[in-house]
């Protein structure tokens, strides 16, 4: 995770990530929670997409209602370019879990990938409101009112996000 948010560069982290991954996996057997990560790793930072898609199903027909699954294979999907599939594996994830964090930045995005902006800022709005201090809410809400044209308040929302997120280059 502190590769895919910019803490970190993937080129210092992810192989740490690969060897924790085999000994957790060693230690305990391939979990969905472990295959979901690893999925992610190969979506993300090996672009091995069918076997990234292999994995998140895997981990999906294990746990059902482990939401973080359907949060990345959501971003999957969109990388896919696969809108409607990354919307539906969003709204599953609600169902599996309503109040995972993650989850309204997934929809964020995949509305504003579908340029369907004015359901994105009510959407990003709720989850201001829900988890104000996280700031990848701050920086999706603040793209989708920039691309909606309300400039003003785009800007205050990424000066927020700035100021919550530390050191993140991506944020400022």
């Amino acid at each position: 995770m502190q590769a895919t948010f910019g803490i970190c560069s993937p080129i210092e982290v992810y192989p740490r990530f690969l060897d924790a991954h085999t000994q957790a996996v060693a230690q305990g057997g391939l979990t969905p929670e472990l295959r979901c990560n690893r999925a992610h790793g190969l979506h993300m930072f090996e672009h091995r997409l069918h076997e990234a898609e292999q994995e998140f199903q895997r981990a999906l027909d294990e746990k059902p209602s482990f939401a973080t699954v359907h949060v990345r294979m959501a971003l999957m999907c969109a990388t896919l370019g696969q809108l409607d599939r990354a919307l539906d594996m969003v709204t599953q994830g609600y169902r599996a879990d309503p109040l995972l964090p993650t989850l309204p930045p997934a929809e964020v995005n995949v509305r504003v990938w579908r340029r369907e902006y004015d359901k994105a800022i009510v959407i990003g709005s709720k989850a201001i409101e829900l988890h104000p201090y996280l700031p990848i809410n701050r920086a999706n809400y603040a793209q989708a009112l920039e691309f909606a044209g309300r400039l003003p308040e785009a800007l205050e929302q990424y000066q927020l996000g700035s100021l919550m997120s530390g050191d993140l280059p991506w944020m400022r």
